[in-house]
């Protein structure tokens, strides 16, 4: 057991968890300089006419909904004392959404918006060494997937979760505000909204055969419609 690491088990999809948690990190350790819990992700890898109200509403709330939450709740210590740092983590389906996962390719687009727009916020607010990063990833080698995600090797290569945490951890020791692609190709993505039309197209259509043996490993409970434990 390492006394220096604190937990705190949470329902992301749940704002009256997250609000309570909250208090508790407070209570324990006062306010936080650094958010970078904004990891949370959730699919359940079906198409728009597949997936249910309650799916696409978990995914939402989960990967999107719960940042800002988290960020509304501890930015306002962060910039009182003019210094902090909230990590987001995105996902190159913001920017190359392959079929079968809308809700969750829309969720981390809202994310990239979000750490946008707040990085404006935090100028306007005269914080500026209040931090702001975020991370577009490939799939990562995590429990969120299961079978083969049939992506390129070359172009995409699956990624191993130190590969992300030591680029993640590395960003935060600069204490600037970063974007972080990995894979490196993925910075080239992010110009695609501003190509014609077909180029688009051409791309995006790559990400078809992703949707080959993939399944989100959570599950629902169809009473209350929350995350089986």
């Amino acid at each position: 057991e390492n006394k220096c690491i604190l937990y705190h088990k949470c329902d992301l999809s749940d704002e009256k968890e997250i609000a309570s948690v909250c208090e508790k990190i407070r209570a324990e350790i006062g306010d936080p300089s650094v958010l970078a819990v904004n990891n949370a992700g959730l699919s359940r890898g079906r198409t728009v006419v597949e997936g249910t109200y309650t799916d696409n509403s978990i995914t939402l709330k989960t990967n999107l909904l719960a940042s800002i939450f988290l960020s509304k709740d501890f930015l306002p210590a962060m910039i009182r004392q003019k210094r902090g740092h909230i990590f987001n983590v995105a996902s190159m389906s913001a920017y190359v959404p392959p079929p079968g996962l809308p809700d969750y390719a829309a969720s981390k687009a809202g994310l990239i918006a979000f750490h946008e727009c707040l990085a404006q916020e935090l100028r306007v607010q005269n914080a500026p060494k209040v931090r702001t990063s975020v991370a577009v990833l490939s799939f990562t080698k995590t429990p969120l997937f299961k079978g083969e995600t049939n992506q390129s090797k070359f172009m995409m290569p699956l990624l191993h979760v130190d590969t992300v945490v030591d680029a993640i951890v590395d960003k935060l020791d600069s204490g600037l505000s970063q974007t972080v692609y990995l894979p490196g190709i993925f910075r080239y993505f992010a110009g695609l909204r501003g190509a014609p039309n077909w180029v688009q197209q051409l791309i995006r259509s790559g990400t078809k055969s992703l949707r080959v043996d993939f399944k989100g490993r959570q599950e629902i409970d169809p009473q209350t419609g929350r995350l089986v434990q």
